[in-house]
């Protein structure tokens, strides 16, 4: 009987507890430390609202709002900018194009992974397989006056900037024909 009574009070505290959100007034809405007050002409895409500096430093706040950064939103960037959505389209060259730099920054990274399993490349190599768009991506679309600093996983960077891909390798195997 007892243990009757211990497992149906057990069950209650399994249970998971139900919540009822259609009595939620609309004038109570549930805080969201990432919502911020969006202008009218954003969009609810997640950090595309503008937001406000917000002061830590009650006692003196022209201090606080001295510390604080503006944060634009990339939409306004390109409203900006004046892009039109034809600017932001590609040509089929320009397609196989970067699709022919992302399979020659897999095709050398395979490579290095082979050197490297076979213990013919020595200290530590951080591939970069299942990122070449994202290299190619940000590479092509660089300026003149723009610089790249990466710590590891560059290999695809190097090569999407045009470096050859026997200087790269060369650079890996820490011979003076390296790039670097």
């Amino acid at each position: 009987m007892a243990a009757n009574a211990l497992g149906g009070s057990l069950a209650k505290i399994i249970q998971p507890l139900l919540l009822n959100t259609t009595t939620r007034s609309p004038d109570k809405p549930l805080f969201d430390p990432l919502k911020t007050t969006p202008t009218p002409t954003s969009s609810s895409f997640f950090g595309s609202h503008k937001l406000r500096p917000i002061s830590h430093n009650k006692q003196n706040p022209a201090r606080a709002s001295r510390r604080s950064a503006t944060v634009v939103a990339v939409s306004d960037v390109i409203k900006e900018k004046k892009l039109k959505s034809s600017n932001l389209l590609i040509t089929k060259e320009e397609g196989l194009d970067l699709y022919e730099d992302m399979v020659l920054g897999r095709a050398f990274e395979d490579m290095c992974a082979q050197r490297y399993y076979r213990g013919k490349m020595f200290g530590f190599v951080h591939l970069y397989n299942g990122q070449e768009a994202v290299s190619t991506g940000f590479i092509k679309l660089l300026k003149k006056e723009d610089c790249v600093v990466s710590t590891y996983r560059d290999h695809v960077h190097a090569l999407s900037q045009g470096v050859p891909a026997r200087a790269v390798m060369s650079e890996l195997f820490g011979k003076t024909t390296g790039c670097c």
